[in-house]
């Protein structure tokens, strides 16, 4: 049986958790609520957190694969366990490039593809919104929301 680790317990890993079921396999969700959504839907608890490289390796040794249910976990400790051997999805290469946001947008920019305008800010007397026309969503590149 396949087993599959997810980075998270959030209502993505339980949605993945229950259609991964009805195909025969096994999901084990690292997060610190032993009851969490994933959980409740049918995944393995693994008590941890999402930034502690020892928690992802542990989950990783109990596991085929591993993914993440959110975007704010240790890119670090995924390449690791990835140079280890484990198959990690999506890559910790294309993690770095899509949780920064900026490079996110300077990447689908550069493809050609679309996306909402946007702006490098290096502080607050550095952002003048106004060019990019309203309404306009500040954003930190990493982190924050």
């Amino acid at each position: 049986m396949l087993k599959i680790g997810i980075v998270g317990g959030g209502q993505r890993a339980g949605l993945l958790a229950a259609a991964v079921r009805d195909q025969g396999a096994l999901c084990y969700s690292l997060d610190p609520d032993p009851d969490s959504p994933a959980v409740q839907m049918g995944a393995v608890s693994v008590i941890g957190d999402r930034h502690n490289a020892a928690d992802i390796e542990k989950l990783a040794a109990a596991t085929d694969v591993v993914t993440i249910d959110l975007e704010d976990v240790n890119v670090d400790a995924l390449a690791q366990i990835e140079a280890a051997g484990m198959t990690v999805f999506p890559t910790p290469v294309t993690l770095r490039n899509l949780t920064n946001k900026l490079k996110q947008k300077q990447i689908l920019s550069a493809a050609g593809l679309p996306t909402a305008a946007f702006r490098e800010c290096s502080g607050q007397a550095d952002a003048d919104f106004g060019q990019l026309g309203w309404p306009v969503v500040p954003k930190a590149a990493e982190g924050g929301s």
